[in-house]
């Protein structure tokens, strides 16, 4: 790329010693994060205003954490230490399926059920594995609206051990499908929810998971959080 600023703007890299060179280097790297962070709060405060319902002022306290409560790294080494070994599993927002392989194998899942609402993203390597271990787990995939699927297995009087929620993030429906798992999910069982974050620095875009799972925990005191992946920012609640 062609050096598009003017003659006088090279003095700042221009030096006869290396260190010079490298402090000039590691300034202009502080002013670019600093010029990135300006532009990143400038987006924050602007979603507060134009995504009002995405936020919230309720926060977590002590209360809502278990006497176990733990951190990992990584969602599979929860999902592998902590998740039910033999058990069901729905998992709502599928994508690619490399999570779905990955939370069956690992726990060793009877039977799976995803939902989606457009399975064009499921890989071909995804396809293989699905099909090769449900010959010792029961695959269910369902494409359809994760709201309509849920409310008909609410009326079934479906249950399952474990439950991962990774659709969509906006408040409205991450807190209808958390409602909605809490009548599904099993008496010793988890829900793990995917981002919670209020606010995506990649696509600078609000989440309203963090909104959701804050609220869900403030009106129902008998449920708390048992873990939190780092990584991945999952976030696990169970009954008290």
């Amino acid at each position: 790329m062609s050096f598009r600023g003017t003659s006088e703007d090279l003095h700042f890299f221009r030096h006869e010693r290396n260190d010079d060179h490298l402090l000039s280097v590691q300034a202009a790297y502080k002013l670019f994060c600093s010029s990135l962070r300006d532009v990143n709060l400038k987006g924050i405060r602007a979603t507060y205003e134009m995504f009002p319902d995405e936020y919230s002022d309720i926060r977590l306290d002590e209360a809502s954490l278990s006497q176990s409560c733990r951190l990992f790294a990584t969602r599979s080494m929860a999902e592998k230490t902590l998740w039910k070994q033999f058990g069901s599993i729905l998992e709502i927002g599928v994508a690619s399926g490399n999570h779905a392989v990955s939370l069956i194998t690992s726990t060793n899942a009877k039977s799976y059920c995803g939902i989606d609402i457009y399975y064009g993203q499921l890989s071909e390597s995804s396809k293989e594995k699905l099909n090769s271990i449900s010959t010792t787990c029961d695959i269910q995939l369902i494409q359809n609206d994760s709201l309509v699927v849920l409310k008909d297995f609410v009326r079934q009087s479906r249950v399952f051990d474990s439950i991962y929620i990774d659709a969509n993030h906006w408040h409205f429906f991450a807190s209808q499908e958390l409602d909605f798992c809490s009548k599904l999910i099993a008496d010793n069982g988890r829900i793990v929810l995917n981002d919670y974050v209020e606010w995506f620095v990649s696509s600078m875009e609000p989440c309203g998971v963090k909104r959701a799972v804050n609220e869900f925990l403030s009106f129902n005191p008998d449920w708390c959080i048992d873990y939190f992946a780092v990584n991945e920012c999952d976030i696990s609640l169970i009954r008290k």
